[in-house]
């Protein structure tokens, strides 16, 4: 199997004359559903029937002298349909020679007139426009990208699948322009704290929550780029398994580059199927022409799009990420394309690929540390032992000195020194900035509680008032730093 923007061959006449040659042509396109466009003495155009998106092919056979060449390339207003040019190249030379065999005066003549009833052999004889057969771009046939056909599939599939989510979100709240991030988790977005806290599904379903109505557009449109160039190349299954695959390791490269970025969109997937495609066309599925051409196009393409991946705001993680699995999925799948009658290739080339993205991702998973849920799980304790130890100044009036001293020995005082070593356990995770400036105001209440403490065991030890004017300073103290950590 191999595709093609243009493929040619050349045959010899075999002792045929023009007219017999174009007659068999004709029969042969005849047989394989084309349609002839355009009839001269040595020239023969014909055309494949028309997509869906508008695509077809154009084959031209022309003579000169004693040899024929037999040409296809793509053709019409598509979405750039990858067109099977050597396909259709084959295709006509296998059914040449039986309608060589069966070839008779009376066919040739009935061919020819069939199209042309004057049909005279003049070297530079037009066929007058309104004889041919015209192919011409319907505009409205824009919504074929949202309609499932034969060889484009799965990607109008995918589109709907986007935009579904995308007004469904709307509806529920979720700003079409400027997202709340409130929104964007709540509909799936990937998040690092929220994704290895048991939120795994976030990898998937963030593959299809966009960021406003702009970031949705330009990813859609760049999947029916891509999704009309690969999917008739690879088909449905490896097609929708490939988008899955790609979508989900983009999800895990951005979960491991990125601490607190709440990440979502599908061109992680998107990326991916570039990389599928890029991979089949540095292989030999694609003649030698069309793979310098397509090579110069996608590279170009992705090399752009990976530069402005760099710019902030942009999850290049995501877009290289899919870029990788993908090309790793596209050289798994060669040898089963390449190989079509071996179907247990094919399924040997999906299971490879599933394996290492796979694993790939439960490797992410593993490896990468939830800091954020380690400070949050701190922090929790920390408010918890703030919240009993400062059951000392709730203590009834009635109680004694010893009752004091009970509650700050006992429970007070530990619990003020267990936080102070807290916030030292936090100092090295990798958490916002804000954060780490919150914990330095923190751990400076904290000193100041346990001096607090300390002083008010000695006072209630020793029975007196001396330290009276400390304890004063020091709760002006902490005044002034839960003003700091309350924003105040």
């Amino acid at each position: 199997m191999s595709f093609g923007t243009t493929h040619r061959e050349s045959l010899t006449l075999d002792g045929l004359t023009h007219e017999e040659f174009i007659a068999a042509s004709i029969t042969v396109g005849e047989s394989l559903g084309w349609i002839v466009q355009s009839l001269k003495e040595d020239s023969l155009e014909l055309t494949t029937p028309e997509r869906t998106d508008g695509s077809y092919e154009l084959i031209t056979i022309t003579i000169d002298g004693k040899n024929a060449e037999i040409k296809s390339e793509p053709d019409g207003p598509g979405f750039g349909t990858t067109s099977p040019n050597k396909q259709n190249v084959d295709d006509f030379i296998n059914a040449l020679n039986p309608a060589i065999k069966n070839l008779t005066p009376e066919i040739v003549d009935a061919k020819l007139e069939e199209y042309d009833e004057d049909f005279e052999f003049k070297e530079d004889a037009e066929i007058a426009e309104s004889d041919v057969p015209e192919i011409v771009e319907d505009e409205s046939k824009w919504w074929s990208v949202f309609v499932p056909s034969k060889d484009f599939f799965i990607t109008p599939i995918l589109v709907n699948l986007n935009i579904a989510v995308f007004l469904l979100m709307a509806i529920s709240g979720v700003g079409i322009f400027e997202p709340e991030i409130s929104g964007l988790l709540k509909w799936g977005a990937n998040f690092r704290p929220s994704t290895l806290d048991g939120e795994w599904w976030r990898l998937f379903t963030s593959c299809f929550v966009h960021i406003g109505i702009f970031h949705l557009a330009m990813n859609l449109i760049a999947l029916v780029y891509i999704g009309a160039l690969l999917e008739p190349v690879i088909g449905r299954t490896k097609f929708l398994f490939a988008y899955l695959l790609t979508g989900i390791a983009a999800s895990a490269a951005s979960l491991s580059w990125h601490s607190y970025t709440v990440s979502a969109g599908a061109s992680g997937a998107i990326f991916g199927m570039f990389g599928v495609y890029l991979a089949l066309i540095t292989t030999n599925l694609f003649d030698a022409e069309t793979r310098k051409a397509l090579l110069k196009a996608i590279g170009i393409y992705v090399v752009i799009n990976l530069v402005y991946g760099m710019k902030e705001g942009v999850d290049a993680a995501a877009h290289i990420g899919g870029l990788l699995s993908g090309m790793v999925i596209g050289y798994s799948y060669y040898v089963g394309l390449r190989d079509t009658v071996w179907d247990s290739k094919d399924t040997f080339g999906m299971a490879g690929s599933a394996f290492v993205s796979v694993g790939y991702t439960v490797f992410i998973l593993m490896t990468t540390p939830n800091d954020a849920a380690m400070y949050d799980k701190t922090m929790e304790q920390f408010f918890k032992n703030q919240t009993k130890a400062l059951q000392l100044y709730s203590l009834p009036e009635s109680s004694s000195a010893d009752d004091y001293l009970r509650e700050i020995r006992t429970t007070g005082l530990p619990l003020w020194k267990e936080n102070a070593s807290l916030l030292k356990t936090v100092e090295g995770l990798d958490v916002a900035p804000h954060l780490l400036e919150r914990n330095k105001t923190l751990a400076a209440y904290s000193q100041l509680r346990v001096s607090t403490y300390e002083l008010l065991e000695k006072m209630y030890a020793e029975n007196t008032n001396a330290y009276d004017s400390t304890l004063k300073a020091d709760y002006e103290k902490i005044d002034s730093v839960l003003k700091i950590i309350n924003g105040e």
